[in-house]
């Protein structure tokens, strides 16, 4: 899946994604998360969004493989610039 494609697919609020990619894996589906602070512990907290029901399971473990929502934006609007699509 593309940066663009995960921007424009992404469940709302999501703010990282991890895609297990490689020789060691087969094509999978993005695993989309959202990163909020959880009072109760005093620190982040990532929750997962489960596409199947469509809602978000809260405190799900991660493996740490992930990619941040603002850097992927980054990525795509340089990759529009560098093609002469914005300026």
């Amino acid at each position: 899946m593309t940066n663009q494609e995960l921007l424009e697919n992404g469940p709302e609020g999501w703010t990282h994604v991890e895609i297990f990619e490689g020789e060691h894996y087969l094509p999978q589906k993005p695993y989309f998360f959202r990163l909020k602070f959880a009072p109760w512990c005093n620190r982040p907290q990532y929750s997962t969004w489960d596409a199947g029901n469509e809602i978000w399971l809260e405190g799900l473990p991660r493996s740490g493989n992930m990619r941040s929502r603002s850097d992927i934006e980054r990525i795509v609007y340089l990759e529009s610039v560098l093609k002469g699509e914005a300026a």
